[in-house]
């Protein structure tokens, strides 16, 4: 049987490194891509992929010995992996070189910090020189342990969603310096200094060199990624203003809304009262009936409150669902009026509509307690539901179509509770779903 040793030894060490690369950099860039959405046929596109970027580097193990070959070479090579990501991956053509730069930078990184290690090591234990299994076992734990780390670092941030958020143009001005970086300085670097010929100076100058390229790299890596947290961050204070603007301007709407009912209902209770009529009309006792109910709001002790639970009122009674609410209305005045406003009412309209799938009218309820204890509010609602709830990063995920134009109401909930030092919890419990939250007045 012949040992990994031998297969290491057999194989001409340049052609090696060649296949080698490819595999670190193929790995390297899955790390930031295997979550972004992919196009049909994936394994097959996948495979088709590999199968070029392995044919071109056996043809390219051929022209070995060329400087401007091998130049040409990364170049072509790093082409060739911008053109599987597009052909692999729904992503922009920037993004794909996004992942692709990126990529090329940790490889480089990697490469060059295992060079150094493997440097260090081979200087002060001359045995391991010529140990091509050792030294071999060295360089794959330490690029394992660097994956590992690439991936906790900057990978993981990347999510299925956010594709487009890696289009930037000055994506293909990093492409361009990172590959610069390691092929023309790297070449040179590698030409002219021999880490083991000898002299400590040789290992030193090589060891400077090589961290100059891991700063080009790392440097390459951070900017790449401060593009995308920015935009990032950009599209979630988009859609913080949008929620804030849309919820502001009901809550201005609502109130005028309300105010005019008031006077309305007011104006038409004393119309009512004036009849002379004593034998009122079974029609004008029910009107009545239906304005003493109208105006008989909930009074918590916070007018925003105050003001949702009346506007809900007409749409809960339609649907016919009842309410039970025990609120500290006072407790929460510390809040801002349109974060009450969003918070309760996105609260409500969630409630109603898994409620309106309850075909069971006896069970159509809703439960709202708010109560101050220890210094923290804490915000208590349930209700039933029927189906099934799936749940995503702890938030429920909405079943509507428009997931994009309904999504924001538990979102909007969890970040009002984490604006006020609080937290939300949503939990599911033989058919009903609560949601309790916590807040910290001493925050504010």
């Amino acid at each position: 049987m012949i040992s990994l040793e031998t297969i290491i030894q057999i194989i001409p060490t340049n052609q090696l490194s060649l296949y080698i690369f490819d595999l670190e950099l193929l790995i390297l860039t899955t790390l930031f891509a295997f979550k972004l959405p992919k196009r049909t046929l994936f394994p097959a596109r996948v495979c088709l992929s590999l199968v070029i970027i392995f044919a071109y580097t056996a043809l390219w193990n051929l022209t070995l010995g060329y400087v401007s070959v091998t130049i040409t070479g990364y170049f072509l090579l790093f082409c060739l992996l911008i053109a599987s990501l597009y052909f692999s991956f729904k992503i922009p053509l920037l993004s794909a070189i996004f992942l692709a730069s990126a990529g090329y930078a940790c490889q480089h990184f990697e490469y060059k910090l295992n060079q150094i290690v493997l440097a260090l090591i081979e200087y002060n234990i001359v045995s391991l020189q010529n140990n091509q299994l050792i030294i071999s076992l060295i360089y794959f734990a330490i690029f394992i342990l660097f994956s590992i780390c690439i991936y906790f670092l900057f990978a993981q941030k990347i999510k299925a969603e956010d594709s487009s958020l890696l289009e930037n143009r000055t994506n293909i001005i990093l492409g361009t310096l990172i590959l610069l970086c390691a092929t023309s300085l790297n070449i040179a670097s590698e030409a002219y200094v021999n880490p083991l010929g000898g002299s400590l100076n040789d290992l030193i100058i090589f060891i400077i060199s090589s961290l100059y390229d891991m700063i080009s790299a790392i440097l390459t890596i951070l900017l790449l990624f401060e593009f995308f947290s920015k935009k990032k961050k950009d599209l979630f204070f988009k859609q913080e203003s949008q929620i804030w603007q849309h919820e502001k301007k009901q809550l201005e709407i609502s109130k005028e809304n309300i105010d005019y009912l008031m006077i309305l209902v007011h104006d038409l209770k004393h119309e009512i009262a004036d009849i002379n009529d004593i034998d009122k009309s079974q029609r004008i006792q029910k009107l009545n009936d239906d304005l003493i109910s109208f105006s008989t709001f909930y009074k918590t002790g916070n007018d925003v409150l105050d003001l949702v639970l009346a506007e809900r009122k007409h749409k809960l009674s339609i649907h016919e669902i009842t309410t039970t609410v025990m609120a500290d209305g006072s407790s929460i005045s510390f809040m801002n009026s349109s974060d009450i406003y969003a918070l309760f009412m996105n609260m409500f309209d969630n409630a109603i509509d898994a409620l309106l799938k309850v075909q069971n009218h006896a069970k159509r309820t809703i439960s709202l307690s708010i109560r101050k204890h220890m210094g923290l509010i804490f915000i208590h609602e349930e209700n039933p539901y029927c189906g099934l709830i799936k749940f995503k990063d702890d938030i429920p995920m909405t079943d509507k179509k428009e997931s994009i134009e309904h999504g924001y109401g538990s979102l909007s909930i969890k970040r009002i509770a984490q604006k006020y030092g609080g937290y939300v919890n949503y939990d599911v419990d033989d058919g009903v779903f609560k949601i309790d939250i916590v807040l910290d007045p001493s925050t504010t």
